[in-house]
């Protein structure tokens, strides 16, 4: 980036975050209006010989009933074949969410008149370029990470100081990629005071949601470490609601049987109440868990590598990343060229 003082730099980096700020903003502000005005307005239709919907009214006439359906093509069907029309009312945004969520995504018809936010979503990505395209990590680097885009990395950019993120840890902890006290995942707790940027958590979040969806190196490394966390999905939790909790038993523990969801606490309390005395329970980790703790290791991953290729591009030292591995050995990973 074009050197620049420090005030300069702060003031662009406050413009930066107001962007990234205001272009989430708008870009929910367009979801929502998209999926409640398009379910609100959308009668789908039920065949005799159907138990779902097979596709969206567009007219009636003479005994027939023309449809579109998921595939997006139009077709007639006599009235006497239809066992329901559902007709599309619905009270809030999330009622009329759930509804249009049973289409595929691809599917769905766009609506116009969330058009202008689309527009301004694409001036502020297009601003946000430009600012970005004079960080050297970005140009160098970032630009050819598949599922990286300028969005995200100038909201890493705004939000991080490298020169105060003297350790990875650091950075992690801002973040919110870090572990607290008790060696869990940090959750926003009331009347305490989180320690981490929340913008920056979703950014990242945001970040590697993108890479899952595209292919190259760190989707790759999500594969790996998925597949890894498959082959580790046995622990051992202590006799506590918390650990227990949303895991699967994977021993009998009186009525409690093998293969049982612990759905929640209090489901937990129950199994360790039918334990006398209460003992470290084996446990399996489902597969949602399991894909998230690959995608949290995976952006950790990406965080450590992001450190050490700015900070170096800021000749600030560094030192080696270390991830941990299977049966709890550290180890590094190479840098992904895209």
């Amino acid at each position: 980036m074009e050197t620049k003082t420090k005030p300069q730099e702060n003031e662009a980096k406050r413009r930066c975050a107001d962007l990234v700020d205001a272009y989430y903003m708008i870009q929910e502000t367009r979801k929502r209006l998209d999926l409640r005005e398009q379910a609100m307005c959308r009668d789908e239709i039920i065949l005799l010989d159907e138990k779902k919907a097979v596709g969206r009214i567009l007219g009636e006439e003479n005994g027939t009933v023309t449809i579109q359906g998921v595939t997006g093509q139009e077709r007639d069907i006599e009235k006497a074949k239809v066992r329901r029309i559902l007709r599309a009312r619905f009270d809030d945004v999330e009622k009329a969410k759930e509804a249009i969520y049973r289409w595929p995504v691809g599917k769905r018809i766009a609506d116009v008149s969330s058009d202008i936010f689309l527009q301004m979503e694409k001036d502020l990505k297009r601003e946000m370029e430009g600012i970005v395209r004079e960080w050297p990590v970005w140009s160098k680097w970032l630009v050819n990470i598949k599922g990286i885009g300028p969005i995200t990395a100038a909201g890493i950019w705004a939000h991080v100081d490298i020169r105060i993120a003297e350790t990875v840890s650091k950075l992690w902890h801002f973040a919110g990629h870090h572990l607290d006290a008790e060696g869990r995942v940090p959750t926003l707790k009331k009347g305490v005071r989180r320690s981490w940027n929340r913008r920056l958590q979703t950014i990242v979040w945001n970040g590697g949601e993108s890479i899952v969806r595209s292919t190259g190196g760190y989707r790759a490394l999500y594969e790996q470490f998925k597949a890894e966390e498959v082959a580790d999905r046995f622990f051992v939790a202590r006799p506590d609601q918390n650990e227990m909790a949303g895991a699967i038993l994977a021993e009998d523990i009186g009525k409690h049987k093998m293969g049982k969801r612990v759905a929640n606490a209090s489901s937990a309390r129950s199994i360790i109440a039918a334990m006398d005395p209460p003992r470290p329970v084996k446990m399996e980790r489902t597969p949602g868990h399991i894909d998230r703790r690959a995608r949290r290791k995976m952006r950790k991953v990406f965080l450590g590598h992001l450190w050490i290729v700015w900070r170096t591009e800021e000749g600030l030292p560094v030192t080696p990343v270390y991830i941990m591995g299977r049966e709890g050995h550290n180890r590094e990973i190479p840098i992904p060229a895209e």
